[in-house]
């Protein structure tokens, strides 16, 4: 399977893109031993493209996005993406 996905450059200064829309639903749940995180096919569609976001060379190290339950509802723990080296 081929998808085209169309990423948004970043650009210094300005923040780090969000990539999400309305159709999203995603969960966050901290088990005894284990994160579990599950969406629709959309929101695992916009985690991805978020995922290939942060790779990209010039997102500065630290950069981060934060998915919480003032993000998304159905989260009852925070969840964070960041880049390292």
């Amino acid at each position: 399977m081929k998808i085209a996905i169309d990423i948004p450059d970043y650009v210094k200064g300005e923040g780090v893109d969000i990539i999400w829309n309305d159709k999203c639903k995603l969960k966050v749940n901290k088990g005894c031993e284990s994160v579990i995180v599950s969406g629709n096919e959309s929101a695992l569609r916009a985690l991805g493209e978020q995922l290939i976001y942060l790779s990209q060379s010039q997102v500065e190290t630290g950069s981060h996005i934060h998915y919480d339950n003032s993000f998304c509802k159905d989260i009852n723990v925070d969840f964070i993406i960041e880049k390292i080296d």
